[in-house]
């Protein structure tokens, strides 16, 4: 297991990922890493499920398992929100897990990939609070 990385492979910038050092441009390491300095990857690849979460990469599917599509957390901590599953689960509206059904106050919808979300019934508004759906005052 590695601890650190070569800056380049002959000539092309490598990083560090989970003990192993891999090269941009090659085909997993494209996969997880757009930009590399110092032998560190500085931007992932989010096109591909991956995000930064403690100066590192890590995937989607790790911080909400069974999610097919995320976005970073609109607050400083790291865990990505969760917009939708794969395998005909659901996306919770606060995006913090993939179920099996939507929660009652909002319905669920799929894609022809079988990708699916919930979201809040007209009239309601998710509660950050609870995580649960509350009638609009």
């Amino acid at each position: 297991m590695c601890e650190a990385c070569n800056q380049r492979f002959y000539g092309h910038p490598v990083f560090l990922y989970k003990g192993g050092c891999y090269v941009i441009t090659d085909p997993l390491g494209d996969t997880i890493c757009k930009k590399t300095f110092n032998g560190k990857c500085t931007i992932c690849n989010e096109d591909q499920g991956y995000f930064m979460k403690d100066s590192a990469c890590a995937r989607w599917d790790e911080s909400v398992p069974g999610c097919a599509v995320c976005t970073p957390s609109p607050d400083a901590s790291g865990a990505p929100v969760c917009a939708s599953c794969k395998a005909g689960k659901y996306a919770t509206a606060d995006g913090a897990s993939c179920v099996d059904s939507c929660p009652s106050g909002s319905s669920g919808s799929c894609d022809k990939s079988n990708v699916c979300s919930c979201k809040c019934s007209t009239g309601t508004h998710l509660d950050a609070a609870t995580s649960t759906h509350s009638t609009c005052n």
